[in-house]
């Protein structure tokens, strides 16, 4: 697999089936008489679809390849990639940003071997670039639908109140607005700018693959950070005064008490991303300057559901079997954050889960032969 990456375009498309010798001796040939690159007089010649160019580069290279079907081209909200990357620069390059983190700007591009265009990019943003390939047709209207939206998706964040509320709120102390009463906190909690931006900082985690999401008040702003892969990042945070809103529009979601600002609070939201069911633990703890809280993202689809798949020996899998299908006793799990105890419990649960089921099954079937015994006699 490694020298693949070595080998020429035209050689590599042989290699994987994708066109014959005689096909690749004909394009070099008008390669030799037009110019121009290989892989787009393939595609003039007919004898290789776009798509199939795409992927055959995208496997040469080792690049990730995306389509317009998933949600993977899809720029991520509320990260200021419009800014950073320009759409008169996008149309005209046929790029597109898709998320960043720290200086890492992830972009989708249909020549990542452009090294001139990938300089300009890294020039512009200063940012690291991770190419991704895609169609160019793809990302012209990835395009389209992001920058002609730009509007639309600032708005949940720098537009999360009327002007009118933001001048009161920027206006008003910070202790009268920590005094907001009850009723009028839960109802700024259900604005739908609030209740769009929230629901937008999970969705955003839950697309970076963030595995817990905090959110800190301190004397004259937020802090909004992202742990991704153990390491935590900072996010662009929303306006200070949007802090108790969100805070509370989180309770309200997680069944909390909003009501409740001194002692420390658990609770947990089921949303669906994508028809997937996301799980999140919410954990509230009072600070000097406001609530801080934690959510912790639990994507059921990302969760190996056997304990042979999670590196244990098989001396180790069958100690735990017998231990876990004891009828009595205490399992402890124990270890640092992002280690994987709540798979490994996951994992014991569906085993269990699954030897009730045959339990279960074996129970019915003893049932149908017993009745049918009892009705012969």
């Amino acid at each position: 697999m490694a020298k693949e990456k070595y080998l020429r375009l035209g050689e590599f498309l042989v290699k994987e089936g994708l066109i014959t010798p005689a096909q690749l001796e004909t394009a070099i040939n008008t390669q030799r008489k037009e110019s121009g690159r290989l892989g787009e007089i393939l595609i003039k010649l007919g004898m290789i679809k776009e798509d199939q160019m795409v992927m055959a580069l995208g496997k040469q290279l080792g690049i990730s390849y995306f389509t317009s079907g998933t949600s993977m081209l899809k720029p991520t909200p509320d990260m200021g990639l419009e800014e950073l990357i320009p759409n008169d620069f996008a149309v005209k390059n046929a790029v597109i940003p898709l998320s960043r983190t720290l200086r890492s700007l992830t972009v989708a591009m249909a020549d990542p071997l452009d090294i001139m265009l990938l300089d300009n990019i890294k020039q512009i943003t200063g940012c690291q670039v991770n190419p991704v390939i895609a169609i160019k047709s793809d990302i012209i209207k990835a395009i389209e639908l992001f920058y002609g939206k730009d509007a639309m998706l600032s708005q949940a964040v720098s537009d999360s109140y009327d002007r009118k509320n933001v001048e009161l709120a920027e206006n008003r102390p910070s202790a009268e607005i920590q005094e907001l009463s009850l009723d009028k906190l839960a109802a700024l909690a259900e604005e739908a700018p609030v209740v769009k931006l929230v629901d937008l900082i999970i969705q955003q985690a839950i697309e970076e693959h963030a595995s817990d999401i905090h959110i800190e008040p301190f004397k004259d702003k937020i802090c909004l950070r992202y742990r991704i892969d153990g390491k935590l990042y900072e996010i662009p945070p929303p306006a200070k005064y949007l802090h108790l809103p969100i805070l509370s529009r989180i309770k309200i979601l997680s069944k909390l008490d909003i009501a409740e600002k001194r002692l420390p609070q658990d609770g947990s939201i089921i949303v669906k991303i994508h028809d997937k069911p996301v799980d999140i633990r919410v954990s509230t703890i009072p600070t000097i300057f406001g609530e801080k809280v934690v959510l912790r993202i639990l994507d059921r689809s990302n969760i190996i559901i056997n304990l042979t798949q999670l590196g244990f020996s098989q001396a180790m899998v069958e100690k735990i079997s017998k231990v876990i299908e004891s009828p009595y006793g205490l399992v402890f799990v124990t270890g640092p954050t992002g280690s994987g105890k709540s798979t490994t419990l996951y994992a014991m649960l569906n085993q269990l889960k699954a030897r009730l089921k045959i339990l279960l099954r074996l129970k019915i079937r003893l049932n149908i032969k017993l009745k049918g015994l009892i009705n012969c006699r």
